[in-house]
């Protein structure tokens, strides 16, 4: 039988011929500075995101979240638990589409280039956009159960250590 346990990180980076990942925020944001203009939110409360996104859309983006959590990573493998759509979609609407970090209301979308469609740098606009967060990391050995899952924006999700309350930047949008 093969050996299914995930390699190191840098024998994984070496043998895809990787660079590392940014080690931090300020890392990031000097490797893809903000756009000169900030855009405005596509939603300021809650209900106005429910008011403009259908139920189905809404499922439907909770159903990609699903997915990409049920799926394995290069280093944690495949979770034992799979989540569904309604595990997601619940955690959304019990957070009300707020980071359990920093509170900021994230309910949209990661950027994408308009003609291309590719992921456009997302640091601007991190606060705004919705994440599945496990409590306790995949990598780990965090479960991908319930009793692990919050809802995130993906700035804090991405960098623990720029968890503020009530942050306003990187397109924060506070109550």
């Amino acid at each position: 039988m093969a050996d299914t346990s995930p390699l190191p990180p840098e024998l994984l980076l070496a043998a895809i011929g990787a660079q590392s990942a940014p080690a931090s925020a300020a890392e990031y944001e000097a490797e893809h500075p903000p756009p000169a203009e900030t855009p405005p939110p596509l939603y300021v409360t809650y209900e106005e995101y429910r008011a403009a996104i259908s139920l189905r859309d809404v499922r439907a983006w909770c159903g990609l979240k699903a997915k990409r959590a049920n799926r394995g990573r290069l280093l944690s493998g495949r979770p034992v638990e799979r989540i569904s759509t309604e595990d997601v979609y619940s955690i959304l609407v019990a957070a009300r589409g707020r980071c359990s970090h920093c509170g900021s209301l994230a309910v949209e979308g990661a950027p994408v280039h308009p003609v291309t469609r590719k992921p456009a740098p997302w640091g601007h606009v991190g606060r705004r956009i919705g994440s599945l967060d496990h409590i306790v990391p995949r990598i780990e050995g965090g479960p991908n159960a319930m009793s692990n899952l919050r809802w995130s924006c993906h700035w804090c999700n991405t960098w623990p250590g720029e968890r503020t309350p009530g942050a306003e930047d990187h397109g924060g949008i506070q109550p």
